[in-house]
């Protein structure tokens, strides 16, 4: 195995660890193997994207946590600038931390060269859409983003748990009321 092919392998095992660290509740040791991945690979924007996802929709981030994601995630920007998710969860970093604005800058961003791209769209980027427009005060905007976020998941996602976890977070902010069986 050469060097790059055993940087590459440890890189993706800290990653998949933080991951499963992160599903069983255990913080600190989700964190540590995130930051690790950093050490091995300090140019590999979705490492530093991973690690912004997890400190910004982890339970209920603290201020340093959402400051810390936003940098991380910023940072996945610049060296990825043409990759959606490292966007997207700016975006998502962003509404979290109050910058309202931006996260909707960096959420379009997002849909946006996930259309050039031909991937498919992401409930995700709509469902922050949807409440950074709420935030401001875009009521209709807020309702047609977040429309389009429910359609998508219904017929690609519907068990997704984060991704119910955000609906839920949208309509209650949105104050809809859901259709029954949701």
């Amino acid at each position: 195995m050469s060097g790059t092919e055993a940087r590459s392998y440890l890189l993706g095992s800290y990653l998949d660890r933080g991951q499963a660290y992160s599903r069983l509740g255990k913080r600190e040791l989700a964190l540590a193997d995130f930051q690790k991945s950093l050490e091995v690979d300090p140019t590999y924007a979705l490492a530093y994207n991973q690690l912004a996802w997890y400190l910004v929709t982890g339970r209920e981030p603290t201020k340093s946590d959402l400051e810390l994601g936003v940098k991380h995630a910023r940072r996945a920007v610049e060296i990825a600038p043409t990759l959606a998710t490292p966007w997207n969860t700016l975006g998502v970093a962003l509404y979290y931390s109050g910058q309202w604005r931006e996260a909707i800058d960096s959420l379009q961003k997002s849909i946006e060269l996930n259309t050039v791209s031909k991937r498919n769209p992401s409930s995700i980027d709509y469902f922050f859409l949807a409440m950074a427009h709420w935030q401001l005060k875009h009521n209709e905007e807020a309702r047609k983003w977040y429309d389009q976020a429910v359609e998508w998941m219904e017929k690609d996602k519907s068990q997704d748990e984060e991704l119910i976890r955000f609906r839920d977070e949208a309509t209650k902010l949105l104050n809809i009321v859901p259709k029954s069986g949701n």
